[in-house]
């Protein structure tokens, strides 16, 4: 008989045993993520730009109005909770390890999904291990929201295995409309992609009647559509008609299946109306919260929607595309394909198309699982056919886990949509629901084989034994990894800055941020960077002069913005600017004349070069008498 706190024979293994291995390997994973996100400092300093304007925020100054800034209200919410009921300041230390607790919980909400659709404990230990190297982006930008979002969109997925349907309706429909509310108010297109998954699993779970077909063909199609929507503007680019391409047949081929497995009045109109509610609810709340900190509607809706709109779409001019095989196209519509025949085809239990869908299932799953191996594109190998969980070898599970199934599928698919238009670290965020598609593949097909072949019971004894031993082994290479990254930690100097006392770092990296940090301090009264460098100014202890402080400030700020800077700084005669050639290209990848831009062509026209250090320049105001200048061709 089935049991939640068991896992699937032949493992077999008690509730007690799993939760120590989930504590260990979280142990393991956290000392790991500890050292990993403790080393090194990333240059182009989204981590200084996020924290400027928490520390703003949490001083008292208004987001969005005071404070600029493109993310949600929630974001900022929870870093002010976290930071008074911690009693701790903003600073690199504090921020970093602030980290660790979406890193860990993120990995194990994700292995403990694997664990509850499987039952297979070594897969949820796989998946915990993956995961756990997979978030090693966070690195790149500690505090960022992306964070939040993918711990929020772990936790949708995870929802309907915390509140069965069958027996806390209320409960989990309350969870799914407050979490899309949720992630709406931290990332506006996470909270959208949320949304529609949610909405298209209900409806396909929905009553048989006339407005329930329409209903769920509407929700498919919108579903279907919303890459071509959202890629609109940059579809002139090969990269991306084939990540819109690959987005579209992945959605199409995720609705067909759902459509034609729909599982009439699981979800009722009073289920939708509850989910409905907590959606509001959450989002009621929140901007009441803002109202009363003199923050308007208005201000939210310009910052959060119109502003990246602005910045991301209609510009054209801020992008990084993802990393996509050549055979993506190709790949998608064979995914795409056998979804319709499938759909078409219906196979039944224990037929010959059921056992070809399952033969199929696990070639896909060990595919997949040599494109993990070998760290190649899970974008492109494993989202066409995220539409293969729908499908349960067991008749008993498959009415328990048809609704979290669902949900899963479609959200994995649609949450790829997140690494457009940047797929910098949003490449590697979305990967973690991905690689939980791939766990809970193989764990069908392993469910597949062993009920083709029943494994007889004096091998059981032999199986645990094997299950543990694999179980040690990825233990072990949790201490590999440890062990690996206290070295180098080790092995590099402290930062030792102020609030940077424990992130190590190259020695070239030290030596030049001491000598700007150094001579911001003796020559200059206030200081703007090109790019944005804001963590200069907890290290300079030099308050910036606005509240417009964004890293990517020449295409991000509006030029009544950038104008506001100008008057700022015009007010101050010792004022310098740091200037970063590369990290300034960077920022622009379309290569355009950045004098066009109000804040940067004043300090091409009012500031020079006066000393540097690596790819850092000093420039002061021309008016200046600078003794022993160096002048560069800039």
């Amino acid at each position: 008989m089935y049991s939640p706190y068991r896992t699937r024979e032949p493992e077999g293994f008690e509730r007690h045993y799993i939760i120590f291995w989930f504590l260990l390997l979280t142990a393991l994973a956290g000392a790991g993520a500890y050292l990993t996100i403790m080393t090194g400092f990333y240059l182009h300093d989204d981590e200084g730009a996020l924290m400027i304007g928490v520390k703003q925020y949490v001083a008292g100054m208004k987001i969005y109005d005071q404070v600029f800034s493109c993310y949600g209200p929630l974001y900022y919410l929870y870093q002010l909770v976290l930071r008074t009921a911690t009693a701790t300041p903003v600073t690199h230390d504090v921020v970093r390890i602030s980290a660790l607790f979406p890193w860990l919980a993120i990995t194990m909400i994700s292995s403990w999904i694997t664990l509850r659709l499987t039952r297979s404990l070594v897969l949820a230990a796989m998946t915990h291990l993956v995961a756990s190297l997979v978030l090693v982006t966070f690195r790149t930008q500690p505090g960022h929201p992306s964070e939040l979002t993918l711990l929020l969109l772990v936790a949708l997925a995870a929802a309907p295995l915390i509140a069965p349907l069958a027996h806390r309706r209320m409960v989990l429909m309350l969870m799914l409309g407050g979490l899309c509310a949720a992630l709406l108010l931290v990332k506006i297109n996470a909270g959208v992609f949320a949304a529609a998954a949610v909405a298209m699993t209900c409806v396909s779970c929905g009553p048989r009647s006339r407005a329930g077909r329409v209903l769920a063909l509407a929700a498919g199609a919108a579903c279907t559509l919303l890459p071509v929507i959202l890629m609109r503007n940059h579809l002139g680019a090969p990269w991306a008609r084939s990540y819109c391409w690959l987005e579209v047949a992945s959605a199409g081929a995720c609705v067909c299946c759902m459509l034609w497995s729909r599982r009439g009045s699981l979800v009722t109109l009073r289920d939708d109306m509850w989910a409905a509610g907590g959606f509001a609810a959450a989002l009621a709340a929140v901007l009441t919260i803002l109202q009363k900190q003199g923050v308007s509607i208005s201000e939210v809706y310009d910052s959060v929607l119109v502003a990246p709109s602005r910045i991301f779409l209609a510009q054209n001019n801020w992008f990084l595309p993802p990393q996509l095989l050549e055979i993506t196209p190709f790949w998608a519509l064979a995914g795409l394909g056998m979804a319709i025949f499938i759909a078409r085809r219906k196979p039944l239990r224990g037929t010959p198309e059921w056992q070809m869908l399952f033969a199929g299932k696990t070639a896909f799953a060990l595919l997949a699982l040599l494109t993990i191996v070998f760290h190649r594109h899970l974008l492109t190998i494993v989202t066409p056919f995220a539409w293969l969980l729908l499908f349960h070898p067991n008749e008993e599970e498959d009415s328990m886990q048809s609704f979290p199934r669902r949900l899963l599928a479609i959200l994995t698919v649609l949450q790829t949509l997140y690494a457009y238009p940047v797929a910098g670290s949003q490449a590697s965020v979305i990967q973690i629901l991905l690689v939980v598609t791939v766990a809970v593949c193989v764990g069908d097909s392993l469910a597949w084989l062993t009920q083709s072949r029943p494994i007889h019971g004096k091998f059981t004894f032999h199986w645990r034994i094997v299950a543990t031993a694999v179980l040690s082994a990825i233990a072990v290479v949790d201490v590999g990894v440890v062990t690996y990254r206290y070295v180098k930690y080790q092995s590099l100097p402290s930062l030792d800055l102020p609030g940077a006392r424990l992130v190590h770092t190259e020695p070239d990296t030290k030596a030049n941020l001491e000598w700007v940090v150094r001579n911001l301090r003796q020559r200059c009264d206030s200081f703007e960077s090109l790019p944005g460098l804001y963590s200069l100014n907890f290290w300079t202890g030099i308050e910036p002069l606005t509240g417009f402080n964004i890293d990517n400030w020449t295409v991000t700020l509006s030029s009544d913005q950038q104008k506001k800077v100008v008057a700022a700084i015009s007010s101050h005669p010792r004022a310098c600017v740091v200037y970063n050639r590369p990290l300034t290209e960077f920022w622009n990848p379309a290569g355009e004349q950045l004098e066009k831009y109000p804040l940067a062509g004043f300090i091409f026209r009012n500031f020079e070069p006066v000393d540097g250090s690596g790819d850092y320049q000093l420039l002061v105001r021309k008016e200046r008498t600078v003794s022993a200048a160096v002048r560069s061709d800039w």
